[in-house]
């Protein structure tokens, strides 16, 4: 009867409990075996990377790089340099102009003094001849 009816329904219990322990051991064994795949995998990538024909290629491209990011600093640097040689020569230019303004304006300076003193002395000698006469 009623008895006999707990005791297979317990015993069904423990059979499902049985098989959920039987999947959860599977399914770690399955988890298990994939670390051990991936730690398998990496320990080959790094014996790969350890290899004297990939550490040499490894070295090789930072060379590259180095020598590239070299050559870009010496281009950048001749660039500035360039800038300044070509700011230099326009500032050479301009006090080439400014200082032939200058001795333009000095020499029209002097030139004008010169005449105003020849006019002066001019009307002096004017004056003077009117005075004798």
């Amino acid at each position: 009867g009623m008895r006999e009816r707990k005791l297979e329904m317990k015993k069904i219990r423990e059979q499902e409990e049985e098989e959920r322990k039987k999947l959860l051991d599977i399914e770690e064994e399955k988890l298990a075996a994939e670390r051990r795949r991936e730690q398998i995998e990496k320990a080959k990538q790094l014996k790969y990377y350890e290899t004297d024909r990939v550490r040499t290629f490894h070295s090789a491209l930072l060379h590259t790089e180095v020598l590239k990011e070299r050559d870009l600093q010496i281009d950048m640097k001749r660039r500035i340099e360039q800038l300044h040689q070509t700011d230099a020569e326009e500032e050479r230019q301009r006090f080439q102009v400014a200082q032939n303004e200058y001795n333009k304006a000095e020499k029209e300076k002097r030139e004008k003094r010169a005449k105003d003193r020849a006019n002066l002395s001019q009307y002096h000698l004017a004056q003077l001849v009117k005075f004798l006469i």
